[in-house]
């Protein structure tokens, strides 16, 4: 696929002026087959190692992108289309296959977005992934972990319901993650098991969210500038992070940069640029922000200074610096309107001298150079519809350096680029042919299928220098004794460095020369036959510190959530494991288990051995007892009579942030709250519902009258109420029987009992009449009894009698039917139940004769009814 050596005059003399300068391609790598396939992101860790992910939709690709390896995915496999796999791609420093991984069940609907190196060296992916559940497509916002071997680690998962979006991904310092979005209307996210609700005053809402490493929810904060259009991210080197949102409201742009604090989330400043927005952005060594920035003002000026002070430009484009506190430092204009041009900036980088590089695609024509001098960016192909990638070069001090561009006769475009050990990796798409040797030489690859242009590839590459600085490294490194450091632990260590025993000349150090401490070694970077400058490296071997020591035995309530972080141990950069040999270090966030042990190891210089902790977090039961109480009013009862077993109980009036009450506060109809405490830790609240019951006395006249003659009992008193007990006095505890005689003059006490509440008493006089006094005289004479009776069952008149209070006694009550015959003779105290020889008798007319209390007989009659 080489392609022939056209314009390479052109090329030279417009972009390689300064031979010194030069970038040599060392490889280029092509993703993709028939189909459209995109490369996304690019990572780079510290050996060279780069890490691609991009999406595939080819029926069948080449996961392995060398000239002669070979590793098919077949996309066919999947009922859905268009067909979306996930890739990732890792290659050595030289370009080598080292392995590949595809992600999604579906390979539908997916998408990659971003791919970071954490501190912890591993890999993590930023993905929309799709599964079939229940005979329908569910996507996933998906943060897939790996070790840098390729194998995945965790899996953190986030269900898109649809209206929930997220663009912008980064890991900051101590591996958690921070990611930002938009969302539309309220609505509720679960993030591992955790419900997180996002709301805004708008109907549209801008958040950043962070989680833990596990996947955990840690915050949240909500933007809800109305017309905000996009929010981009990216954590400080402190672990705070820089967030710049865009807005449109009324014909008005505002970009607005914050600096939040990643603890809590609160702003710690934010400064803002009127009309103009802002594409991409970048944090370089020194902490300073490099923006990517647009003119919206047609024609127009803009102020590009957040200060009172004012900085106009009226470049379309152009590249901002702010310092750490959002100060401007510095601006470089793009003028591309002059020549009809497209400039976009997709990526802005630096590298370990800060030197800075941006990145992206252009059409038409270009001066790379914002300075007096000129450095044209033009396609010798013409002015290609979908632009040409380019990069761009400044120097640490913000002075134009050099520029490449990558030749498409169609379309080129670079998305991600990396710098390492002074290498350029470059990743992105492409179309047609492209030349991507930057140099005097021609390599040119092509896209085209079966003569389909608009079917994309993904490429990756490197351009490494020729030149004579030495290598980046740190100039003083530690080792640990019991480490037995050879020169292979040098850092940097790869393939292209050397090490010598001198700065000049020496002897060449194989990599199992052990280090010594104190001694310096020098490095060099052999590449494309050029040899740097020597990195002098100081080594100090130190030997490995004592283990923490527990400062105070951990122990903990259940309700505290306590974690990691809590327990008290001496030490310095401590680290906590799971088992005495794991190497997975836990987050200082790790929730503590009840009885277990975790492993603590102190870093200085050397980590240290690890100390065993056990924890203990005591989760103190409830109180026991029963939770609906009923106490009698007369009872004045107390907290302390509530049963309720447990130990150090604690009595409250609320539910939450309730008074405590003694345990002699009177109970009223209310709900009381009791704790318990064990091992200094107080249990949840146990509920105790309590009633009060008031118990009205009975209803009875004051004083009540009886004849002599009737012998009259307790039973007699006229009385209304449930369940009467009588009493001799209004304290005394024994209670009377019915059966007792009333007595003239005496005042008897009676009491009514419901649901077993006993009420006051009510006083009742009794007055015994004489015979001949008042209505009484009668009695002798008259012979009071019922008239009729209904023998019927239902518990009302069933039975006939006469009062033994009236009639003489040993004496008889005889019953005859209306011919005469004798039915039943009755004792005194019985009663007829209207049957002869256990045979109902007829509704009818009965006679009856009795001996009155004085003696004369008395004849009656009365009425049987059924």
């Amino acid at each position: 696929m080489k392609k022939k050596l056209l314009f390479i005059f052109v090329l030279f003399s417009i972009f390689f002026q300064n031979a010194t300068m030069a970038q040599d391609l060392s490889w280029v790598r092509q993703i993709g087959n028939q189909q459209t396939d995109e490369a996304e992101a690019l990572a780079v860790d510290d050996n060279g190692n780069s890490y691609s992910i991009g999406v595939a939709q080819s029926y069948t690709y080449d996961l392995d992108p060398t000239p002669n390896g070979t590793q098919i995915i077949n996309n066919l496999s999947t009922p859905f289309s268009p067909f979306r796999d996930i890739y990732l791609i890792k290659l050595d420093r030289n370009g080598n296959y080292v392995w590949g991984k595809t992600f999604g069940d579906l390979k539908s609907g997916q998408y990659a977005y971003h791919i970071k190196i954490g501190s912890d060296g591993n890999i993590y992916l930023f993905l929309q992934t799709s599964q079939f559940v229940n005979n329908e497509i569910s996507y996933y916002y998906t943060i897939v972990k790996l070790s840098a071997n390729g194998n995945e680690l965790s899996r953190t998962r986030i269900k898109n319901n649809g209206s929930f979006f997220i663009y912008n991904f980064d890991v900051d310092n101590q591996n958690n993650f921070i990611i930002s979005g938009w969302f539309v209307n309220p609505k509720t996210i679960e993030i591992n098991n955790t419900p997180v609700k996002f709301e805004s005053q708008n109907n549209i809402g801008l958040y950043i969210l962070k989680l833990d490493n596990s996947g955990n929810f840690i915050w949240k904060k909500i933007f809800d500038d109305p017309g905000s259009s996009d929010i981009k991210i990216q954590t400080k080197a402190d672990g705070n992070i820089i967030a710049i949102l865009n807005n449109y409201n009324q014909g008005n742009y505002t970009s607005t940069v914050f600096n939040i604090n990643t603890n809590n989330a609160n702003v710690i400043w934010e400064k803002k640029l009127l009309q103009q927005s802002e594409n991409t952005f970048h944090i370089d060594k020194k902490g300073n922000i490099i923006i990517a920035g647009t003119n919206n003002v047609y024609q127009g000026a803009i102020d590009v200074d957040p200060s009172p002070n004012v900085v106009n430009t009226s470049a379309q484009k152009f590249v901002l610096w702010l310092d750490s506190n959002g100060n401007y430092l510095d601006v470089k204009e793009y003028f591309v309107a002059q020549f009809s041009a497209d400039f976009q900036i997709w990526k802005i980088e630096s590298d370990f001298q800060n030197n800075i590089y941006v990145a992206g695609a252009f059409a038409g024509k270009v001066d790379a150079d914002p300075s007096a001098n000129s450095f044209f960016l033009e396609n010798p192909n013409g002015s290609i519809q979908y632009g040409s990638g380019y990069v761009i070069k400044f120097d640490s001090n913000r002075n134009f350096e050099k520029a490449y561009m990558f030749i498409s006769n169609y379309r080129s475009l670079v998305k991600d680029i990396q710098i390492k050990n002074k290498n350029i990796y470059v990743l992105g798409d492409f179309n047609w042919n492209c030349d991507f040797d930057p140099g005097p030489a021609t390599y040119s690859l092509s896209s085209l299928n079966g003569g389909i242009v608009t079917t994309s590839d993904g490429f990756v590459l490197r351009l490494s220098p020729c030149d004579p600085s030495k290598p980046e490294g740190d100039e003083n490194q530690l080792f640990c004794a019991s480490q037995n450091a050879t020169v292979s632990n040098l850092v940097p260590n790869f393939s292209e460095i050397q090490w010598y025993d001198s700065l000049t000349n020496g002897n060449i150090l194989s990599g199992n020369t052990n280090l010594e401490d104190g001694k310096t070694y020098y490095a060099s970077q052999i590449s494309n036959n050029c040899e740097t400058e020597r990195l002098a490296v100081k080594v100090t071997i130190t030997n490995v510190p004592a283990p923490p020591t527990e400062t105070k035995s951990p122990s903990f309530c259940k309700k505290q959530n306590a974690t990691l972080g809590e327990i008290q141990v001496t030490g310095q950069n401590l680290k906590w494991y799971d088992t005495y040999m794991s190497a997975s270090v836990l987050p200082s966030t790790t929730l503590l288990e009840d009885n277990k042990v975790y492993y603590v190891s102190q870093t200085v210089a050397c980590e240290s051995d690890r100390t065993p902790i056990l924890v203990h977090v005591y989760d103190t039961p409830t109180p026991v007892g029963n939770n609906d109480v009923q106490f009698c009013s007369n009872e004045l009862a107390k907290l302390a009579n509530l049963d309720i077993t447990g130990t150090s109980l604690k009595w409250y009036d609320a539910p939450s942030n309730g008074n405590i009450l003694p345990e002699t506060t009177l109970l009223q109809n209310n709900t009381y709250y009791v704790t318990q405490t064990l091992n200094n830790c107080e249990s949840e609240l146990f509920a105790v519902k309590v009633k009060i019951d008031e118990i009205q006395v009975p209803i009875a006249d004051s004083p009540q009258q009886f004849c002599i003659q009737k012998n009259a009992k307790i039973s007699d008193i006229q009385i209304d109420g449930q369940n009467i007990k009588w009493y001799e006095g209004s304290s005394s505890t024994n209670s009377l029987s019915e059966s007792t005689s009333l007595e003239n003059g005496i005042t008897y006490y009676a009491s009514q009992t419901i649901n077993t509440c006993e009420s006051d008493r009510i006083p009742v006089t009794i007055n015994i009449l004489e015979a001949t006094a008042g209505d009484c005289h009668h009695l002798v004479n008259d012979l009071p009894y019922s008239k009729f009776f209904t023998p019927n069952g239902d518990g009302f008149n069933d039975t006939w009698t006469i009062d033994p209070d009236y009639l003489a006694p040993n004496s008889s009550i005889r019953i005859f039917d209306r011919y005469g015959k004798l039915i039943k003779e009755l004792g005194l105290n019985n009663s007829w139940d209207g049957t002869y020889i256990g045979n109902p008798e007829p509704a009818s007319d009965y006679w009856f004769t009795a001996t009155r209390i004085n003696g004369t007989e008395f004849r009656g009659h009365f009425s049987l009814k059924r």
